[in-house]
């Protein structure tokens, strides 16, 4: 499933880095985004641990994850080699995959005296997906300046000087503190 160059590598796309943030925006606000080589590879690349690896091992994780899901949202676990659902544990630590599990009921039929089939019992089969998990993409791909801002709020909020001190400033430059001039 070989794909273009350019869908892997982010900063040596096609694209201008104003145009890849608009398509990571646009993968966070739609539910129903589709995973491409160039999200996922976005994905692996914000996580520290894939940091310090080539961009030709990132793309080669981004084509092995691709390969085994193809055109679908989930993976079957029986199909999977050992090596395969090693893998995928540890990008399900990651936070890019998740399972899920059904239990489904097999009946189990002896032949009868005359050729019949006789329904003998039932044995119950657990069946385990392994599913994109989008929201995990999702919140690796979000920007994490949120979360400066809040611990800087913080700080503010527990530090009387600073308001202080904002409120003496606001007051020599003749602003409210929406930013609106004093009248």
């Amino acid at each position: 499933m070989p794909y273009n160059e350019h869908d892997y590598i982010p900063e040596k796309s096609q694209y201008k880095p104003s145009v890849q943030n608009q398509v990571k925006k646009h993968f966070i606000q739609n539910d129903y985004a589709q995973i491409t080589p160039f999200i996922l590879n976005m994905t692996i690349s914000e996580l520290s641990k894939y940091e310090k690896m080539l961009q030709t091992e990132k793309n080669d994780l981004v084509e092995f994850l691709l390969s085994r899901f193809g055109y679908y949202d989930d993976v079957i676990d029986n199909i999977l080699d050992s090596d395969t659902r090693s893998m995928f544990y540890e990008f399900e630590r990651d936070g890019i995959l998740k399972t899920s599990s059904i239990e489904v009921s097999v009946p189990m039929f002896k032949k009868g005296v005359f050729g019949n089939l006789i329904k003998k019992s039932e044995r119950n089969w657990k069946i385990k997906y392994w599913h994109w998990n989008r929201e995990g993409i999702k919140k690796i791909l979000s920007p994490q300046e949120e979360e400066f801002q809040d611990e800087y709020e913080k700080i503010y909020e527990d530090n009387d000087f600073l308001k202080e001190f904002s409120r003496d400033l606001r007051k020599r430059e003749g602003t409210k503190p929406d930013g609106q001039p004093v009248e």
